[in-house]
């Protein structure tokens, strides 16, 4: 049996936008390597101390140029390609492609930033000559910068919420936040709408029937998976207590804090929810960056 042209078109595009990131990755952990060996070729003969600094600096950074700034952007563009083209959009999309963008976005912009700072340092102690060539690599530094974080507001705006003529929502329903609780360990999953949760759902969670779908009104869904295609359609069961418990003992759980006014209504949980399951995917130390990227 041939292939459909859009499925063919979907496959592709997430191929390539896998292959992007995964370039991004490998040029992030060199720019690490390089940066630990930049620190041992340190000794009384090497360079000034603040030129070795900036060397250093520069090399950590490395994974910041304009290479890696392109390979994001036609990842960008792709994605964008991918969740905007009528005869594509409908097709499932890999939900971690649009987390992963925006965590390298913001990495990749703060790699320009520390080789921004590190070329600087090392004009600030060099001839002439050489410090107006490094100086001119500052000013191309900032602008991967400001191209990365353009790019990460971009992306970010694409992942928001649609409205509820978007996929996933069926005509004439009002728009409505969805929760999947994990039956084993009572984790908590939040969307926005339940366009969001078609676009993002755990598809092998759903075909192996591990989760319990609610709407934000209690009201039970049942979740199918075909051909990588997430469905939720409504049982005509109604567990509101249910949900609110599910939802007050994750969030207890998690140190997650809802204002007392707010506690017994399950759209509070929703943001706070979402926010906490993206910053866990950050290494701790990398979490500030992370709220700045969201």
């Amino acid at each position: 049996m041939t292939t459909p042209p859009d499925r063919r078109l979907r496959g592709t595009g997430d191929l390539l936008v896998t292959t992007l990131l995964a370039a991004q990755v490998l040029r992030l952990l060199s720019s690490l390597v390089g940066g630990f060996a930049a620190i041992g070729q340190h000794d009384e003969f090497g360079p000034p101390g603040r030129f070795h600094t900036g060397l250093v600096l520069t090399s950590f950074g490395e994974f910041g140029d304009g290479v890696g700034v392109l390979l994001l952007l036609i990842a960008a563009v792709i994605v964008w390609w991918r969740r905007t083209a009528p005869s594509l959009a409908d097709g499932p999309a890999l939900p971690w492609h649009t987390s992963a963008l925006t965590s390298l976005l913001a990495l990749t912009a703060l790699g320009g930033g520390l080789a921004a700072v590190g070329a600087a340092l090392q004009a600030s102690v060099t001839g002439l000559a050489v410090g107006a060539r490094l100086s001119a690599e500052v000013g191309l530094q900032v602008a991967h910068v400001v191209i990365a974080l353009g790019a990460l507001v971009a992306v970010r705006r694409l992942d928001s919420p649609r409205d509820d003529a978007a996929i996933g929502d069926e005509p004439g329903d009002a728009p409505a936040a969805v929760f999947a609780v994990d039956r084993k360990t009572g984790d908590v999953l939040a969307w926005r709408s339940r366009s969001e949760a078609h676009a993002k759902a755990p598809l092998y969670g759903v075909e192996d029937d591990e989760f319990d779908w609610f709407l934000d009104d209690g009201a039970v869904l049942r979740a199918t998976a075909a051909d990588g295609d997430v469905t939720l359609t409504a049982t005509g069961e109604e567990r509101p207590d249910d949900l609110l418990r599910h939802l007050k003992e994750y969030s207890g759980r998690r140190g997650i804090v809802i204002d007392d006014d707010d506690e017994d209504e399950p759209l509070a949980y929703v943001d706070p929810i979402a926010r906490d399951h993206y910053l866990e995917m950050w290494p701790g130390w990398l979490r500030w960056l992370g709220r700045l990227a969201r």
